[in-house]
């Protein structure tokens, strides 16, 4: 059995109203606004997070440097993750104050994890990689190389002589 979506049609001029099903237009049109609401809701609400974090006093687990920490796991929330970084600027938190978990191997390939981690570093945020594969040489290695800062900050992964795949990463390039 359906349930049959109804409108209440109100005549002015006598008062009477009648009781007639939705067209199928007319319920496109709710669901898209509902859709645009809840969209703009998140939006609204995402925004307020951010104003609040910024006024809060943050600091690492250590509390001697001062740094949230947020997940990049899946390569196709870049759009999503752009705009966090974007709503926390905009708050005053600066990028430099933002670490990223970045779960590699899950679902994604070395170039992807590659263009994440640079993409981060080119904003200022400071990745932070999590293998999915402790045992893969190309995680294990990569890992060991972003998660040292002083290595991720003093040669390419190019570079890195632990790199497995030092010779075949020339082609990769950071929008």
């Amino acid at each position: 059995m359906s349930e049959v979506l109804t409108k209440v049609v109100v005549d002015c001029s006598t008062g009477e109203s009648q009781v007639l099903p939705l067209t199928p237009e007319e319920i496109a049109q709710r669901e898209a606004d509902a859709l645009a609401f809840a969209e703009a809701e998140a939006a609204r609400q995402a925004e307020a997070e951010a104003k609040a974090l910024a006024k809060v006093k943050y600091y690492n687990s250590k509390f001697n440097k001062r740094y949230l920490t947020f997940a990049w796991d899946q390569f196709k929330d870049e759009k999503v993750i752009i705009r966090g970084i974007e709503r926390c600027n905009k708050w005053g938190i600066p990028s430099e104050h933002m670490q990223f978990f970045v779960l590699i191997g899950f679902d994604t390939t070395p170039e992807q994890d590659y263009y994440r981690v640079e993409f981060l570093r080119k904003l200022g945020c400071k990745p932070f990689v999590m293998p999915y594969n402790k045992s893969d040489k190309y995680q294990k290695a990569y890992t060991r190389y972003v998660n040292n800062r002083i290595i991720f900050n003093s040669c390419s992964w190019e570079d890195y002589e632990y790199n497995p795949f030092r010779k075949s990463l020339n082609h990769f390039s950071v929008g």
